[in-house]
């Protein structure tokens, strides 16, 4: 998908992790290894971000991996953002933790042009993710379940919605849909909370903020 994209590996300078479940993390393994693809190295510095608790898993995945993931020809930076803020070539980053699982945190990213894009990660409802979406312009939520299978730790369309509209954002985008989503009207139940812009994301979808 990245290459469908028109992007490569080694474009990639900085990679944001919201936790450490294996759908959310897995493809770093890939992208390590192939930084050190013998054709093409890697020479520029790669940086990851993540919660303490994400930092401590993934240098047990580059135990487990060893040399064929560690860097060869360039520098690998990790970075703890747990409730902390930082700036980023123009950029702000402000990471909160929320209520999924102990190494979870969701992002908000504020472009030099004061756009703002927050990113939950999969949460249940918290009130950290209500203030860092904040007025943002564009919010991207998980909704893993309909609202009569709601799962622990998981938010469902309207519960989506619901943190939306209390938050105040400009437009919401809907990820993470688990099969059972595929037999409901995911726009429908998050309507029953929110009145705002509302997308359902896609593979290779580009959203301008």
């Amino acid at each position: 998908r990245l290459r469908q994209a028109g992007v490569t590996c080694e474009q990639i300078d900085r990679i944001f992790f919201s936790h450490a479940h294996v759908d959310h993390h897995l493809e770093i393994v890939h992208i390590l290894f192939q930084n050190n693809y013998f054709l093409a190295p890697r020479a520029r510095d790669l940086h990851i971000y993540g919660s303490e608790k994400f930092l401590e898993f993934f240098r047990g995945l580059r135990d487990l991996y060893g040399k064929w993931i560690e860097p060869r020809q360039y520098r690998l930076h990790c970075h703890d953002l747990t409730n902390r803020e930082i700036g980023i070539d123009g950029f702000e980053v402000s990471a909160r933790t929320v209520a999924h699982i102990p190494s979870s945190v969701a992002y908000r990213i504020r472009s030099p042009q004061g756009r703002v894009f927050v990113y939950s990660g999969d949460t249940d409802e918290c009130a950290s993710l209500v203030e860092l979406a904040r007025d943002a312009d564009l919010l991207l939520l998980e909704a893993s379940t309909p609202d009569g299978m709601k799962a622990p730790g998981h938010l469902t369309p309207r519960l989506a919605g619901q943190i939306a509209t209390r938050a105040g954002v400009k437009k919401l985008l809907l990820t993470h849909f688990y099969p059972p989503c595929e037999a409901i009207d995911v726009e429908a139940e998050c309507r029953r909370t929110y009145a705002g812009e509302l997308l359902l994301a896609e593979d290779l979808l580009r959203v301008p903020i």
